[in-house]
């Protein structure tokens, strides 16, 4: 993160600031051969640490016919990806989607902790998040306003409370992501996708959701490309295309978080919205 030789300045830079502003702060660590500084944060962030939400969801997806079928730890990110191969459903014939869940975290301060349904299609394996999702921020991040400063107060017996209980909303949203009835509502959307033709040039759709998302020139080409290989001209194909490429990112938080996974974060989100930007017209939505 700093240039060779610039750390001596840093540290007198820091040892500056402290000493003119001083204020008491979460420090979060990483112990063993090499001793690492991984978050500094308010004295008012809550951290829901990865190991206690495997602890809460771990059970919940060793059941019969749950499957995990990807999960990474990365410098500020946990994620999870499962699947029910017991909730499936067609969105076409021999297009068989299943009933899965993504759960994002990050105890560092990079993000709030996140799940969401998604739908997993079989003959690519790529997942779609759809629908809403439970967000927790961490005290700090983003607190309700009506809470600013009371937080302060609270004892750490209240907010260990306040953490139980949102493990067990954890627990029954991940297994509301996986119930049929969400699902079956959310493959009624990709049927209605997969029925509506593109009223404009490929390219010119492609054009808009890159500019819209923040693809780069590379994957809105791809997006094109995949589009082409399947000659499926429809706006279920459009959120396909954008899903595949999503998977070829350069990092997993990419594939995950960033504009160039827009099926994974916005766009496969399909409600009545629309985005109209020159000749082309795409439905989606951005949370």
């Amino acid at each position: 993160m700093t240039q060779a030789g610039a750390g001596p300045l840093l540290a007198q830079n820091l040892a500056y600031w402290f000493a003119e502003q001083p204020s008491t702060r979460l420090l979060r660590t990483r112990t063993g051969e090499t001793r690492e500084l991984r978050a500094f944060l308010s004295r008012r962030y809550r951290p829901l640490d990865n190991y206690e939400l495997a602890e809460a969801v771990i059970p919940r997806l060793e059941r019969p016919g749950v499957h995990v079928v990807s999960a990474r730890i990365t410098d500020t990110h946990f994620y999870l990806q499962a699947t029910s191969d017991r909730v499936t459903a067609e969105v076409r014939r021999g297009d068989i989607v299943q009933a899965g869940v993504v759960i994002a975290n990050s105890e560092v301060g990079a993000s709030s902790l996140r799940i969401s349904p998604m739908v997993y299609r079989l003959i690519c394996t790529n997942g779609l998040i759809s629908g809403s999702e439970l967000r927790q921020h961490h005290v700090g991040r983003g607190i309700d306003p009506a809470d600013e400063g009371a937080s302060e107060f609270y004892r750490d017996e209240t907010c260990k409370a306040v953490d139980r209980a949102f493990w067990l909303k954890v627990v029954d949203t991940v297994d509301a992501a996986m119930n049929e009835a969400l699902f079956g509502q959310l493959v009624d959307k990709l049927r209605v996708a997969a029925g509506q033709p593109l009223d404009s040039k490929p390219s010119e759709i492609v054009e808009v959701v890159a500019r819209r998302f923040g693809l780069t020139e590379a994957e809105q080409d791809g997006v094109l490309h995949q589009l082409a290989l399947g000659a499926d001209w429809t706006r279920y194909e459009v959120v396909n295309a954008v899903t595949r490429i999503a998977e070829d990112s350069a990092t997993y938080d990419r594939a995950v978080n960033s504009s160039a996974s827009v099926a994974r974060s916005w766009i496969c989100r399909l409600r009545r919205s629309v985005i109209t930007e020159g000749k082309a017209t795409v439905s989606a939505t951005q949370s």
